[in-house]
């Protein structure tokens, strides 16, 4: 909103006010978020008038969010927002102003109430580039952005499922400056349905992709064992290799109906995945065998962490899935419907450094 059309706005309300008997409301001091002429005090979680809170960073525009106004660090960041959620996992987006040769790091805090979060508390998490590589970069996964502002997105996991989790962003300069987003909050699902695609055997005429993929008893995530794969670059550092499952006749995302299809997620356990790039694919195969790269859904730029040892649960909405290995359209429910709902396997592809064992367990679709 601009000065002037908050002066009309004030000067509306005060003849209103004069022209009755009801006292005016105070929205001043009120908790965030805040109404239109009031922008949100990010230090006090209160709403203050629009003209007590400072000019927007050079090119904000009307992106009105409260943190675009905080002047303390040179990378802005606002607009905080879940796109979605499954029964563990949460994405969020956000939008960022600056330069990149101001950029020292992002972080993401998460916790059970915003309070929590706000005074970071024992009872929250702090998530960075050591457990989410795209907060160690101005532009995320890719280059850097050619416009401002311009998104942002990372995912948190691990969440009980039923969780309300509250989160904000924080971006640090190089000369120690920072700026903080709203702390918005999303709940994660409660899935009531499960499709094992792979749990401690490969069956419904299933076999590991590529044959290098075996079973294995070491240290699975769930259950009595999981998929293993050693990646061979024949001499060279890392290189690009894929590992999981092909060929299944047997299951079917039948039981997945229309009304269920926005809240259905596939599930994966990854081990060992750290990566030069330190970014992965994941690909459902759905229809017929032999049905071809057409009938391959992907995702890219999946981000591991965690030492090789640890297992990360992967979670993703079947609708953020692509066709055309990651080429066209998202995945929808009447395309599942034309593959008559057949699941023909799941992979795992990347660029991965040389002897690292990929593990790969508890491969589900759960709504």
């Amino acid at each position: 909103m601009t000065l002037g059309r908050a002066l009309v706005l004030a000067a509306t309300t005060a003849s209103a006010a004069a022209a009755c008997s009801v006292e005016p409301l105070e929205l001043t001091g009120k908790r965030c978020p805040c109404t239109s002429g009031f922008v949100c005090d990010t230090a006090t979680d209160a709403c203050v008038p629009e003209a007590d809170a400072g000019a927007l960073p050079p090119d904000a525009g009307d992106a009105g969010d409260a943190a675009a106004r905080d002047a303390g660090g040179r990378i802005v960041v606002f607009n905080l927002r879940s796109t979605w959620a499954t029964g563990n996992g949460i994405r969020w987006d956000w939008q960022v102003l600056g330069d990149a040769d101001q950029f020292d790091r992002y972080e993401l805090v998460t916790g059970p109430r915003a309070e929590d979060v706000r005074a970071r508390s024992s009872s929250t998490k702090r998530w960075d580039a050591a457990t989410n590589p795209e907060l160690g970069r101005f532009g995320g996964r890719g280059s850097e952005p050619t416009q401002r502002p311009f998104g942002m997105w990372t995912v948190t996991d691990g969440h009980a499922e039923g969780q309300t989790v509250f989160a904000q962003v924080i971006a640090y300069d190089r000369a120690g400056g920072t700026t903080v987003t709203e702390i918005p909050s999303e709940t994660t699902t409660r899935p009531r349905a499960t499709l094992v695609l792979y749990e401690n055997a490969i069956g419904d005429g299933g076999a590991p992709t590529p044959s290098a993929t075996k079973t294995s008893t070491q240290n699975p995530f769930e259950g009595a064992q999981c998929l293993e794969q050693k990646v061979d670059c024949a001499g060279a550092a890392s290189c690009a290799k894929s590992a999981g499952v092909l060929g299944m006749d047997g299951k079917t995302a039948s039981g997945i109906d229309v009304t269920d299809f926005d809240r259905a997620y596939l599930e994966l356990a990854i081990r060992g995945a750290r990566l030069p790039a330190q970014f992965s694919d994941v690909t459902l195969a759905i229809g017929a065998d032999g049905c071809g790269a057409p009938c391959r859904m992907r995702f890219s730029g999946v981000s591991f962490g965690p030492a090789p040892a640890e297992w990360r649960r992967v979670q993703l909405p079947l609708r953020v899935l692509r066709r055309n290995d990651g080429t066209g359209a998202a995945l929808n429910y009447a395309e599942l419907g034309n593959r008559s709902y057949r699941v023909h396997g799941f992979l795992l592809s990347g660029t991965w450094a040389d002897g690292t064992t990929v593990g790969l367990d508890q491969a589900r679709i759960r709504w």
